[in-house]
């Protein structure tokens, strides 16, 4: 009997055996129970569920943490002391906008300005986080012994830095419109400006009630009180305020109008851009006659000076005030400077400027080639009588081209044996009056200029003295001007001399023989210098007189020749 076959030992190691027709589909189940295993799609959402929340926990105690840190930093920054932290330069330009008869100035300002949290270590990246901070200020009063104005700033975003250079290249530009409202009393804004004139250096102190500062609406803080001096030395200064140069200026007729510019120092730094609008101003007299109405051209500032444009026309004068009128322009023909004061109405904080309005340099010589044209000398009982043509010329100073009428002329003159000596004036200097007419045929005229006494002592080779007893009608036509730089308007005027006294000077008789033995025994006459001053009445085109009237121009100086021929004696 064959034993059955021995089943082989499956351990493991053997090559598994090749499915045949024999084998099942479905193996056999084991029976044995044991634990069951956990599927690993659920052990992977555990693990991840567990480092989700640790990471969350983690990040929320960062962000409260950073929050905290970022926190007491805006609070650190903003509790430091302003002068301490904030830094500004400029201002590099301002550009005034607009301004109000109340005395408020709209002006835009550009500048730099940024917040030196100075060195914090580790934590510069807390602060380089935060980038900025937003900064509104109540009004800031500007103030000097008393306030002098109140600035309205918009709010500012104010970049922070950590430990910054040296110098103010990481300063952020910023570019605000404020309002700038100036104190109502004027004697303390013309002290202060005077006193920061003398002392080259402007010192105020600003205050301001409160500060907020800010951080994207996340942190805030309020600092209240703050006061900080304000200190900048001006370029130029000490001694009175410089008057203007280089002025040039014309006047015309039909109406009178105005055009000048004049050179000023600029007292402003060198890195200080300025632009003004066009501003108008009246110009009066030290006596409050309002002499005529201005507006300047835009102004930009410019170094080291100025120049500043303006046009107008002059105002309704009235008779009454035309004395103020009369003494600036004898002052002007004279040589001399006048004092002007300048207003304006939307600066009625301030009181008048007062400014200086040079004299004309050279001295302006208003007569001009002076002669006695056909001269003849008579005698007439105990005295000797004088004829002829004064005949000279009449030139304004440069700038002024206006119209005139010359209807009148009163010459005082002293002859002379021979050329004159000298230029000096031998009167009064020049003046100006007002005549008043009631009508273009009313002929009254003024009364003749009073006498001068006689210059002492006389000059010499002077030997007789001719002025007439009233004013000579005069004709005048206009000409051309001199080929020179200081001619304005220019008219030639003639007027006829007839048997006027001729005075022989006190201890002057042997030279008026001298002179009349040359003319008679001279083949040709002789020459004599005249020398002496001028009246002239004239009527100007365009001037806004509120009557008509004319100028009276007295003790204009001239000097020039005439010949005596032997006809004349």
């Amino acid at each position: 009997m064959d034993e059955p076959e021995s089943q082989p030992i499956d351990i493991g190691k053997g090559r598994a055996n090749e499915p045949t027709e024999q084998t099942p589909l479905l193996g056999s189940t084991s029976t044995i129970l044991d634990d069951e295993p956990i599927p690993p799609p659920r052990q992977l959402r555990r693990k991840l569920t567990a480092v989700f929340l640790v990471s969350l926990w983690i990040c929320i105690l960062v962000f409260i943490g950073g929050g905290l840190l970022a926190w007491s930093y805006a609070s650190r920054a903003s509790n430091l002391a302003l002068e301490d932290m904030l830094v500004f330069a400029g201002p590099d330009r301002i550009d005034v906008r607009n301004m109000t008869s109340d005395g408020v100035v709209w002006v835009n300002v550009k500048g730099r300005i940024g917040l030196d949290v100075g060195n914090v270590g580790v934590w510069k990246w807390v602060i380089r986080s935060l980038d900025k901070v937003s900064v509104e200020l109540s009004t800031v009063r500007i103030s000097a012994e008393s306030e002098l104005v109140r600035v309205d700033i918009p709010p500012l975003d104010i970049p922070l830095s950590v430990d910054p250079p040296d110098d103010k290249s990481w300063l952020a530009e910023v570019e605000r419109d404020i309002r700038v409202q100036l104190t109502g009393n004027r004697t303390v804004l013309e002290e202060f400006m005077r006193e920061t004139w003398s002392q080259r250096m402007l010192s105020v102190h600003a205050d301001v009630n409160e500060v907020r500062v800010a951080w994207k609406r996340i942190f805030k803080n309020k600092m209240e009180n703050i006061r900080t001096n304000i200190r900048m030395k001006v370029p130029i200064g000490g001694g009175p305020f410089p008057s203007f140069d280089n002025l040039v200026f014309n006047v015309s007729s039909s109406p009178l109008t105005i055009t000048a510019s004049a050179t000023v120092v600029n007292p402003a730094p060198d890195t200080l851009s300025l632009t003004v609008p066009s501003l108008p101003f009246t110009v009066s007299t030290a006596d409050k006659l309002q002499l005529a109405s201005v507006s300047t051209a835009p102004i930009i500032l410019t170094h080291p000076n100025i120049t500043v444009h303006i046009s107008g026309s002059v105002l309704s004068i009235p008779a009454a005030a035309f004395p103020s009128l009369s003494l600036l322009v004898s002052r002007y023909i004279s040589g001399q400077p006048n004092a002007l004061f300048i207003s304006s109405p939307l600066l009625q904080q301030l009181s008048e400027i007062e400014v200086e309005f040079p004299a004309p340099n050279p001295k302006p010589q208003l007569l001009r080639d002076v002669t006695i044209r056909d001269m003849k000398i008579k005698p007439f009982g105990g005295l000797f009588l004088a004829s002829g043509v004064v005949e000279g010329k009449v030139v304004l100073p440069k700038g002024i081209n206006i119209d005139l009428d010359v209807s009148n002329v009163f010459p005082d003159v002293l002859i002379f044996d021979g050329e004159v000596p000298g230029d000096d004036e031998l009167f009064q200097r020049g003046t100006a009056t007002h005549q008043n007419r009631l009508n273009d045929s009313d002929t009254q005229l003024p009364p003749a200029p009073p006498e001068s006494p006689l210059p002492s002592p006389l000059p010499s080779h002077a030997f007789a003295r001719v002025r007439p007893d009233d004013w000579l009608p005069s004709l005048s036509v206009r000409i051309e001007p001199p080929e020179d730089d200081d001619a304005g308007a220019t008219y030639f005027v003639s007027a006829k001399v007839v048997d006027v006294p001729l005075e022989v000077l006190p201890g002057r008789q042997k030279e008026f023989s001298n002179f009349v033995t040359k003319v008679i025994f001279s083949g040709e006459g002789a020459d004599a210098g005249i020398q002496g001053t001028a009246a002239v009445v004239a009527s100007v085109d365009g001037l806004p007189v509120n009557e008509s009237g004319e100028i009276v121009l007295q003790g204009l100086p001239f000097h020039g020749t005439v010949h005596v021929g032997k006809r004349g004696l």
